[in-house]
């Protein structure tokens, strides 16, 4: 599970995002007609990924467990906004839970009929 991280330059409570410096235009130009140039545009861009605001693409992310964030939360950010995350974070859980219930369930019902099946075979035998 990724940590939430808070925003301080709009405030956003959010998963970061990986962001590259750069252009892929420009990249993929470059390697088609240089490839030198374009090599050692693309270490460069690959070595520069940060996280990032996904909505404001700001880099200054602070993590929400923090005295600081929990500060500037309780100045900028509504409390009904922080609870609806606590919401969704437990939504995503639930269905995450859902779905390996489901898989389980999947292969239960496939080893019970390969055994119903292997029974049956025996039994024609």
């Amino acid at each position: 599970m990724t940590k939430q991280l808070v925003c301080t330059q709009c405030g956003s409570i959010v998963k970061p995002k990986i962001m590259i410096k750069g252009s892929g235009i420009v990249e993929i130009f470059l390697w088609i007609l240089f490839f030198v140039p374009g090599f050692i545009y693309s270490l460069w861009r690959h070595s520069s990924k940060y996280p990032a605001c996904p909505k404001c693409k700001g880099e200054s992310l602070i993590p929400i467990d923090t005295p600081i964030a929990q500060k500037f939360i309780s100045t900028n950010e509504p409390e009904t906004e922080i609870i609806k995350l606590q919401e969704d974070e437990k939504t995503n859980q639930t269905k995450k839970y859902n779905l390996y219930k489901n898989i389980l369930k999947f292969i239960g019902v496939f080893f019970l009929l390969n055994t119903i099946i292997g029974i049956i075979k025996i039994l024609i035998e």
